[in-house]
């Protein structure tokens, strides 16, 4: 990149090879888009290893669900778990993950706590924080088809999802809700570069179909967003 093609202060391209890092605006909006994604680990490993499970959210009823379905092998009845009503699909991750967790280490966080059959759940805590990252990643994918040569919409998309109080509070907790946030957040992007491309891969109708499935078996709620995206499809598809 040439000086007159930089953007960077010539004081600063004197001194320093800084060209080398891209237009400043450019810069700036990936250090801020990696900051972010960094908090989201950061804040959820700390909530993973140091919050106590029991004050998050239903923590008591999904435990049960667990315990239900891997120790007795059927989707609970409503007198053994207040979450009996919800599909399975993120109980069975969930169980994976928290013994996983227990048979690889020393984890003993539920002692002091009644109603956690297992030692600790911090597996599928871990789970949990995985799945925000990646629904983080969903964003970004979102920003980017949508303003594709304004990066600081990509950094603000991520940063203002990031650092949304809703979800770095209860990103470590043991709920379906992040596996939902997950699929939407798959759906709802993949659909959205179908709809603004007009290219119907293979690849992106496959995300589509598997993210509204898995958010199906994990929250009926992910009806919603099933419904929002016949509707795009229905406009989209009338507009010509």
């Amino acid at each position: 990149m040439s000086a007159a093609e930089s953007h960077w202060p010539a004081w600063l391209r004197r001194r320093t090879g800084v060209e080398f890092l891209g237009p400043p605006n450019l810069f700036f909006a990936r250090l801020t888009i990696v900051l972010s994604l960094g908090a989201i680990l950061y804040v959820g490993a700390w909530n993973a290893a140091k919050y106590p499970l029991s004050l998050g959210y239903d923590a008591q009823p999904n435990a049960a669900y667990i315990h239900v379905l891997f120790d007795q092998h059927h989707i609970p009845r409503p007198d053994q778990s207040g979450e009996a009503n919800q599909p399975p699909a993120y109980y069975v991750l969930a169980g994976i993950a928290a013994r996983l967790g227990n048979e690889f280490t020393s984890w003993h966080d539920t002692s002091t706590y009644p109603g956690f059959p297992e030692a600790s759940y911090r597996g599928a805590q871990i789970l949990n924080v995985l799945l925000v990252f990646l629904t983080a990643l969903c964003v970004l994918w979102l920003a980017r088809v949508v303003a594709p040569q304004r990066p600081w919409v990509w950094a603000a998309s991520v940063g203002f999802f990031a650092f949304l109080p809703v979800v770095s509070k209860t990103e470590a907790m043991l709920h379906p809700e992040n596996l939902n946030l997950l699929a939407s957040g798959l759906a709802v992007a993949s659909a959205t570069t179908i709809l603004v491309r007009r290219h119907w891969s293979r690849q992106l109708v496959a995300c589509v179909v598997v993210a509204c499935a898995v958010g199906l078996a994990a929250r009926a709620s992910m009806l919603f967003v099933l419904v929002t995206l016949a509707l795009a499809l229905a406009i989209a598809l009338g507009s010509g």
